[in-house]
């Protein structure tokens, strides 16, 4: 087994572009991203290295290992097949106070935490779970993300996380193999054990957009869809003004408002 080799996380997939949905269309933000995380596309290295010593040991170089490739003929072609296909899901996690708690809803405050399992050393639950084992293919594994659940005012951060399957095998070892009716027979203490070759492994979270991983979109305030600009004018008067002779002309900027013009008829001003 080569010493400078560890196991990685798979590469990240990159994003490639942000939106954000028009009125017309109801808000929400789209992010799309390219294939560089997923199977077949990159090769993991360590996998890769465990299957050719395997391959190529012998009782003289290493007898333990040959020992292991008789008693498991199988174990040489699922290093290899895992070799290019080390992603056993793709994630997406979201957050909308740039990445203080991660969510699966809109709840910026105490998000959705993870207690257990494979995202514990994350701390938080993903939005979105894509499962490599789902793909076929009439249904490739997806490159874009459209979220409806969206309120205007907030930043939205999007993280693509990917988990590779690892290696970990129950086999069968022997301190003496024999070869018996065409099969390599244990015939020397003999055990099942388990072999870890590779961890299953994480991406990190992050909410930094300098990682390529990484969306971000801002959703503005805005006047609601339909509604109109207020008119105002003033008119002079020498006594009391009634209100229905004001007219008042508004310009209106998300939710700040300004005077812009005031129009006064002809006539004696005070």
């Amino acid at each position: 087994m080569n010493f400078y080799l560890t196991p990685n996380p798979a590469p990240p997939c990159h994003v490639t572009g942000v939106t954000r949905g028009v009125a017309a269309e109801g808000t929400n933000v789209e992010f799309a991203w390219d294939d560089a995380c997923f199977s077949q596309v990159w090769t993991d290295a360590f996998l890769a290295k465990q299957y050719n010593d395997i391959e190529a040991a012998t009782p003289a170089t290493n007898a333990g290992l040959t020992r292991i490739r008789k008693l498991n003929p199988w174990l040489d072609d699922t290093l290899l097949f895992l070799s290019t296909h080390n992603l056993k899901a793709l994630y997406i996690f979201k957050s909308c106070n740039d990445g203080g708690v991660w969510t699966q809803q809109n709840d910026c405050v105490t998000g959705n935490p993870a207690t257990g399992g494979d995202f514990a050393d994350l701390g938080w639950q993903p939005l979105v779970t894509y499962k490599a084992d789902d793909v076929t293919p009439t249904s490739p594994m997806p490159t874009s993300y459209l979220d409806r659940n969206i309120l205007a005012g907030r930043t939205y951060t999007y993280n693509l996380i990917g988990q590779t399957r690892g290696a970990v095998f129950t086999i069968l070892n022997g301190d003496s193999v024999e070869f018996q009716n065409g099969d390599s027979v244990c015939v020397k203490n003999c055990r099942v054990e388990t072999l870890t070759l590779a961890p299953s492994l994480l991406n990190a979270l992050s909410a930094s957009t300098g990682n390529v991983n990484v969306a971000r979109a801002y959703i503005p305030l805005s006047m609601q869809a339909g509604g109109s600009h207020s008119a105002i004018a003033l008119r002079d008067s020498l006594g009391v003004m009634p209100s229905s002779s004001v007219k008042r002309r508004w310009k209106w900027k998300g939710l700040s408002c300004a005077v812009a013009e005031i129009s006064v008829s002809e006539g004696p001003r005070r």
